[in-house]
């Protein structure tokens, strides 16, 4: 399992941790909390950013996660399971 591999599952299961717990619901919408404490090998809560951009200009928004200042596909595979894809320029 490589580096990348080993991000993405640690970015899975925190993006899942944090929003199964409920504990994101903020009263303008949705916001990530802003904890500096985690469980080792997990994302950081306040370093996740999630935003909705036409990213590849053609006119259709995609969910994009920015961990740290790197930013990320929000995608879904075949089975519907989320998949944190790196976000490359074509």
């Amino acid at each position: 399992m490589g580096a990348k591999d080993y991000l993405a599952g640690a970015l899975v299961a925190s993006f899942i941790g944090v929003f199964s717990t409920g504990i994101i619901m903020h009263s303008k919408g949705r916001a990530v909390p802003y904890n500096n404490i985690v469980e080792q090998d997990f994302a950081v809560p306040r370093k996740i950013q999630i935003y909705c951009r036409d990213m590849n200009l053609d006119g259709i928004p995609e969910t994009m996660l920015k961990y740290d200042g790197k930013p990320y596909y929000l995608k879904l595979n075949d089975q519907g399971e989320l998949v944190i894809a790196p976000y490359q320029l074509d």
